[in-house]
């Protein structure tokens, strides 16, 4: 009776197999179909994440499409079809964010920019970097995943996170980490920065400077330095435009960090779309008919960096960065004290 069974059972293997042989076409179009809905539903919630961030200035599009993209991938199964159109999505729409998010990068405008204030960004920006990576090392995060942390603080957030990943070569859980870890501290201060204001007043170009210099994202600047009077929003989103300016040396630093193996990279290369970025900024900066397109030009910079941070936690196991989750918080608030820290350096030594 046994050997009947196994021989029935030997039998369909065999058959399903010769099937399978028999229409390998069908299974390629099976693919091929799941890779282009893949991309068609990146697209749409993408769409949807950007509309969404629309509601309230301080809804960060990026962060809601990484968070869109985490919940619905969360029911789709890791080897299904689509996930290959999930991975194309990614490949396709952060290059393009990247070049469009160039023109609006407005360097002809850093004149203005207090020395002052670039005492604070510069030396904040190299305590950020220290800190983070030696955070991130001591807490058992990959030097990527650090590195992503001190760049989305440093800079400009989600978007300074997203325009690194392919200098760094940074796998997707590295950047979905680093977004979520940024995202819930921006946030943090986005509250406290007025609360603290209201108690303890700063003067209008020191709240300028702290709100400019150590807020994670543009959003979260604008809301928090709104509480120090219009003078203060204006100052503290020059200077966000200042460190956000520097993506232009960081960008190629760390391309050659990753070739000198400190990222996990093997040869010096620089790749083309930060080549692009570069040229593509000094053109919107400088070549006057250029220059009134680029706040046209940015919402499309937006909609696509949406568009790959949705495929990004689309293709995100997010069993396997839930538990990374307590360390890059700790990682990020280590590298976000440190650059307060510097802040209250320079207003105790200094005076700002």
């Amino acid at each position: 009776m046994t050997s009947f069974i196994l021989r029935r059972q030997h039998a369909k293997s065999n058959k399903q197999g010769s099937g399978a042989n028999r229409y390998p076409f069908a299974g390629v179009m099976r693919q091929k179909y799941g890779e282009a809905f893949g991309v068609v539903t990146t697209v749409f919630l993408g769409w949807c994440a950007w509309r969404l961030s629309y509601v309230h200035q301080t809804l960060d599009s990026l962060v809601v499409g990484l968070f869109v993209g985490l919940a619905a991938g969360f029911f789709i199964r890791k080897d299904s079809p689509l996930s290959a159109g999930f991975e194309s999505g990614a490949r396709v729409f952060i290059p393009l964010g990247i070049v469009f998010y160039a023109t609006n990068l407005k360097i002809d405008k850093l004149s203005a920019v207090p020395p002052i204030a670039w005492l604070q960004l510069l030396v904040g920006i190299m305590v950020i970097f220290v800190a983070a990576v030696w955070a991130g090392r001591k807490l058992g995060l990959s030097d990527k995943a650090a590195l992503q942390i001190a760049v989305g603080t440093a800079i400009c957030g989600a978007s300074a996170i997203v325009i690194a990943t392919p200098a760094l070569k940074a796998r997707k859980e590295d950047t979905s980490l680093a977004l979520l870890s940024i995202a819930v501290l921006g946030v943090c201060g986005m509250f406290a920065y007025p609360a603290i204001q209201a108690r303890w007043p700063l003067s209008e170009t020191s709240y300028a400077l702290l709100t400019g210099t150590t807020l994670h994202m543009t959003g979260f600047v604008k809301v928090a330095a709104a509480a120090g009077g219009a003078g203060c929003l204006a100052l503290a989103t020059l200077i966000k435009l200042a460190r956000t300016a520097t993506l232009l040396v960081i960008l190629p630093l760390l391309s050659l960090l990753a070739a000198s193996g400190g990222a996990g990279g093997s040869r010096l290369r620089i790749p083309y779309v930060m080549a692009t970025f570069i040229g593509v900024s000094l053109a919107f900066s400088f070549l006057e008919p250029l220059r009134t397109l680029g706040p046209e030009i940015n919402r499309y910079a937006t909609l696509s960096f949406t568009i790959a941070l949705t495929s990004v936690g689309l293709s995100t196991d997010v069993r396997a960065i839930a538990g990374l989750l307590p360390r890059g918080l700790a990682c990020a608030a280590a590298a976000w004290l440190a650059v307060i820290a510097v802040f209250a350096a320079g207003a105790l030594t200094i005076g700002y």
